[in-house]
């Protein structure tokens, strides 16, 4: 089956899932808000694959799909990348705000985070008739719309949040924790830029995300696992 995309790094992301989503299920209580926000990116990330995959199939075969099936997968698409960019947010200030109460600044932000993803839902499901963000011709054919940019904006507002929120509240993490959100966004970031300098001949962003999230479950899930069953280990000796 030959895409109009190379969907193989996309299949990569969806494997790598899997074991996150096996691996977190069975180990981590979802008690904790930390862990039950890295639980829901990781569905938002597994769903946001699947729908990647079916994206470029219902564009690849315009004889089976009408336009409109390729506008509202398309709007799914980009309404997962905005979700798993406010999870990921979530999930840094649930972990960051553990030993201490939210600040203002955050709570400002908190809400604006809310606000833009409301927001983008309304202008995402809007858009499938009127076209300005994106939209599919008669022919089966994708093209940006004039506010086509939006698609890339929000997400990276989202990703500044988290950005300010690991920097300001850097005493909650370890060296390696802080390193690896850090590595987070670039990945995450690098995945779309490799993305828009190969003309999106291969699809890599969702093989970035599923990367950097194996190293935020490593660098932060597993640590505290470990912490936790150390301390368990040593009140059971005593």
């Amino acid at each position: 089956m030959n895409l109009i995309h190379n969907v193989d790094f996309v299949i990569a992301a969806i494997c790598i899932l899997l074991v996150l989503y096996i691996s977190v299920g069975r180990k981590y209580s979802q008690i904790s808000k930390s862990n039950y926000m890295f639980y829901r990116m990781v569905n938002t990330a597994m769903a946001q694959s699947i729908v990647d995959i079916f994206m470029n199939v219902s564009e690849t075969y315009t004889e089976l799909f009408p336009p409109i099936v390729s506008s509202i997968t398309r709007m799914i698409f980009n309404f997962c990348t905005v979700l798993l960019a406010f999870f990921a947010y979530q999930y840094v200030k649930a972990y960051s705000n553990r030993e201490e109460k939210e600040d203002k600044i955050q709570r400002v932000i908190d809400v604006m985070n809310w606000i833009v993803l409301i927001a983008f839902g309304v202008v995402g499901i809007i858009n499938i008739p009127m076209g300005f963000l994106s939209y599919i011709d008669e022919n089966g054919v994708f093209h940006n719309g004039e506010l086509y940019w939006i698609n890339y904006l929000i997400p990276l507002l989202l990703l500044v949040g988290i950005l300010y929120t690991t920097i300001r509240k850097k005493a909650a993490y370890t060296k390696d924790q802080f390193i690896a959100i850090i590595s987070f966004i670039v990945m995450v970031l690098g995945g779309v830029l490799i993305e828009f300098a190969i003309h999106y001949t291969t699809l890599t962003i969702m093989f970035s995300v599923s990367l950097s999230m194996l190293i935020l479950q490593l660098s932060l899930e597993q640590s505290d696992l470990d912490l936790l069953e150390l301390c368990l280990s040593d009140l059971m000796q005593q």
